[in-house]
């Protein structure tokens, strides 16, 4: 049913100006605040419009919750499993694993050079993913330059081609990663859209639903703005900050 909403509003989603379409940020306590809105204002019909509301607004809401969540399950499919998330996320964990794992063996195998111990120790770049990084590239390497000492601990010597080559992919995925948000852009447009659209409706029924309940504290309740600071429109549609769901 969902996606019957969604596709039903698409004409009018795409009319929205580009410049008016708003991030779709904090979007399930959103869709728990167009939900009480929509619930409370469709009971309250006559005192809302009473108030001046066009109650075409009511029904925009009751139509865009559906759809803005169909357009978020869109959205978050579109994250396929090739893209560069999924594959930092699971390769990550392993890299700094390894590293953790390299650190713990070339300190047992250099046990007694104290000179190579100072050197490990100094390597240590913290735990930020391009500092890992850098400290699995280098200890690879140290370890390969002392390859006597660590078959003295029978180590395991695939694990410093293993550490060589995240360090040398890694880097590239790390990297749009973290500087690609990833997802399909136009379900991304798709999604914002349906969150504007539910956000208008919603300030508009709130802007009546204050006015008319002014003088009931239990319904102006219902009525309430945004929870979080209402975002601005993105200044371009790779910029927009992402979902904070």
């Amino acid at each position: 049913m969902a996606d019957q909403e969604l596709d039903a509003l698409r004409p009018v989603l795409a009319l929205i100006p580009s410049s008016e379409v708003i991030s779709a940020t904090y979007l399930d306590s959103e869709l728990i605040r167009f939900t009480t809105i929509a619930q409370a204002s469709d009971a309250n019909r006559d005192a809302l419009k009473a108030a001046g509301l066009d109650l075409a607004e009511i029904d925009n809401l009751k139509t865009g919750i559906p759809a803005l969540r169909s357009a978020e399950t869109l959205w978050q499919l579109s994250f396929d499993a090739n893209s560069a998330h999924v594959q930092w996320a699971t390769q990550a964990d392993q890299a700094f694993e390894l590293r953790k794992e390299l650190r713990r063996d070339l300190k047992h195998a250099f046990r007694k050079k104290p000179e190579l111990l100072k050197v490990v120790a100094g390597m240590n770049q913290g735990n930020t993913n391009s500092g890992m990084l850098l400290e699995l590239k280098e200890l690879a390497e140290l370890g390969a330059n002392h390859a006597d000492l660590l078959a003295a601990i029978t180590f395991d010597t695939t694990k410093l081609d293993t550490a060589t080559q995240i360090a040398s992919n890694l880097p590239a995925i790390y990297a749009e990663h973290h500087y690609n948000r990833g997802g399909d852009e136009s379900a991304r447009d798709l999604r914002d859209r349906a969150f504007t659209f539910c956000s208008k409706a919603a300030d508009e029924i709130c802007v009546n639903g204050k006015y008319a309940f002014r003088k009931n504290a239990a319904m102006l309740e219902k009525f309430k703005g945004a929870w979080h600071t209402k975002p601005k429109p993105p200044k371009s549609g790779p910029d927009a900050p992402p979902n904070a769901s």
